[in-house]
């Protein structure tokens, strides 16, 4: 089997996420459920894209995908680099 959804992969991406983000303290034993499980992984990206959208670091819905949006949820994508996910860093206040 090939891909990302693969040991081999899952163990690489976990390392590059957790170097990227020093700042996230995980276990030895749920960095292990990372590089074993993609849901485990997929769960730790999806909090993340949480954190990054409470802060208001995600991109907006396109104006002309907001009927769909409503009706079938939307995928926000941070807007803001990993570091600035960082909780020990000073949040600066979204734009009015």
């Amino acid at each position: 089997m090939s891909g990302y959804k693969t040991d081999p992969a899952r163990s690489t991406a976990t390392a590059i996420l957790l170097t990227a983000a020093p700042w996230l303290t995980v276990t030895p034993n749920q960095r292990a459920l990372m590089q074993a499980s993609d849901d485990a992984f997929d769960a730790v990206v999806a909090a993340l894209i949480a954190r990054a959208h409470a802060l208001g670091a995600t991109h907006p819905v396109p104006p002309a995908a907001l009927d769909r949006a409503r009706r079938e949820g939307w995928i926000a994508l941070p807007s803001t680099p990993l570091a600035g996910l960082d909780p020990t860093r000073p949040v600066a206040s979204p734009p009015e």
